[in-house]
């Protein structure tokens, strides 16, 4: 890297991630995955077709051993009263295996298909889209740009989110965890990342190997961010004090997720905070004391705080609260896409490809950095393409089911890749040979990081559908001719992005 090239990244906050080593490592995982993946995948519209047969007779072929062996089976183990028994079990296997064989070999079908018009595609792609090294931006230039964009919108958003996270939030019994990062208790999560930052960067154990000192501000910073970059965890803290804080040394995964994403808010919004409420709320350890002892004192007449009402309520509000952060996180990153694709509709288009190339070369050395671009490039594309492409006859139908087949191929794949993933932290249980705690720690920690980024991938994908879909709403404000020329541009947006 060029010493411009590195100035350039000092200049940006990213730069100051004091983990990023981990969040690469992961990034780098993910990568060689995908690589290993896509050469066992069809190549072409032909490699796919072979597959869709070879799977589809495949598992034609083990349904019906099993319609056979099914009775058979049945006979062996209970006589003539097994034969139903075995028939039915031989059914019920034969459909699976059949179904499951014709799946696999769609799935193929779709995959192959896809590529076979992605080379078309790419090989008729605008010499004026072709990512280049000569695009490369200069020291701070995608910054200022970036800013000039979004500043006005994100600041807005920002102290909007801030007026409402911190609504009902009582005053901390304390300000420690404040103090350690030199931020106000009423910081928004922008200003309590950006201090954690600068700080974690000063005080790095790598800077300062031989210095105890450091090493425990480090600690001690590391665990002010954990609670205070958490909602709940902040607001448990404003309750309890320092009975909140987390006593590890190597940062949790939730709070490094914060850090995974933070610089791509523009596209993908506060995903952070959408993981979190995505997950069930659970009663902290006072909470859950409380209610033990609540549950004892009313088990003779069955109340108690922790009634089935109450539970359903709580659930209730947890689902509006999750429903209100959606709606408003839509609005906000269509308000955002508007504003990207300003300089397009006026015109400009020199400069709105000349700021996607920016971000590419910006982007493809952050961790995660290359799949946030290529997700939201993806979806940017599908989307805009289908709404260009409403039209009518059998031609269309077809093209139409093959992109649906695509998409379901798609999704097929995400699922799998993050459930595989979750099985694969879960059977990390014992350390590999000569690997010392803190190693398997670390491991854990990348492993973790990984099946974060393959879950997200649903969530980003599923926010920048309803995304794209607001930004090409036609209404009397964004007449159809507007909303086409929009989707234009999305698709010139997700060509560079693709790129990634």
């Amino acid at each position: 890297m060029s010493s411009s090239e590195q100035r350039q990244r000092d200049d940006d906050d990213s730069a100051l991630n004091p983990h990023r080593e981990l969040l690469m490592e992961a990034a780098a995982q993910i990568r060689a995955d995908q690589v290993a993946r896509e050469q066992a995948r069809p190549k072409n519209v032909g490699q796919g077709t072979l597959g869709l047969f070879g799977d589809s007779l495949g598992g034609a072929a083990m349904g019906a051993a099993a319609l056979v062996m099914g009775p058979i089976q049945g006979y062996r183990e209970n006589g003539a009263k097994g034969l139903l028994g075995g028939a039915v079990g031989g059914l019920a296997v034969g459909v699976a295996a059949t179904a499951y064989g014709f799946g696999s070999g769609l799935t193929k079908f779709a995959h192959g298909a896809k590529e076979t018009a992605r080379s078309f595609d790419s090989s008729s792609l605008d010499y004026r889209l072709v990512v280049n090294d000569h695009d490369r931006p200069q020291q701070g230039e995608y910054k200022a740009e970036r800013d000039r964009l979004y500043d006005e919108l994100k600041t807005k958003y920002n102290a909007d989110n801030a007026n409402s996270s911190m609504a009902g939030l009582a005053a901390p019994v304390d300000n420690k965890l404040y103090d350690v990062l030199g931020i106000q208790p009423d910081a928004t999560p922008a200003q309590i990342r950006k201090a954690y930052y600068k700080m974690a960067q000063k005080y790095h154990p790598d800077k300062h190997p031989d210095d105890p000192e450091a090493t425990a501000k480090f600690q001690e910073v590391s665990a002010a961010y954990q609670i205070l970059s958490d909602p709940a965890k902040r607001e448990e803290y404003h309750r309890l004090g320092e009975q909140a804080a987390a006593d590890d040394t190597l940062m949790e995964p939730k709070a490094l997720f914060a850090l995974m994403f933070s610089d791509f808010d523009h596209i993908v919004g506060d995903l952070a905070t959408a993981r979190i409420l995505s997950t069930p709320d659970q009663p902290t350890e006072g909470e859950e004391n409380a209610n033990a002892s609540a549950d004892s004192a009313g088990s003779s007449t069955g109340a108690g705080p922790q009634s089935l009402e109450e539970k359903e309520k709580h659930a209730k509000e947890a689902r509006e609260r999750r429903k209100k952060f959606q709606k408003a996180r839509v609005a906000y990153l269509a308000e955002l896409l508007n504003r990207r694709l300003e300089p397009w509709m006026a015109g400009d288009e020199e400069a709105f490809i000349k700021h996607a190339k920016h971000e590419v070369f910006a982007m493809r050395d952050e961790p995660f950095g290359r799949e946030v671009l290529k997700t939201a490039g993806y979806v940017y594309g599908r989307r805009a393409s289908r709404f260009l492409e409403k039209k009518k006859g059998p031609l269309h139908n077809v093209q139409s089911m093959l992109d649906n087949l695509g998409d379901k191929a798609h999704q097929i794949k995400n699922h799998v890749r993050a459930f595989e993933g979750g099985v694969k932290v879960l059977s990390s249980v014992n350390a590999e040979e000569n690997e010392t705690i803190d190693d398997k720690a670390r491991r854990d920690t990348v492993n973790i990081l990984g099946v974060v980024w393959l879950s997200s991938v649903l969530d980003i994908e599923s926010t920048l559908k309803h995304v794209v879909s607001a930004v090409l709403h036609v209404d009397e404000t964004n007449p159809k001719p507007i909303a086409k020329k929009k989707a234009a541009g999305l698709i010139v947006l997700s060509k560079i992005f693709e790129q990634a």
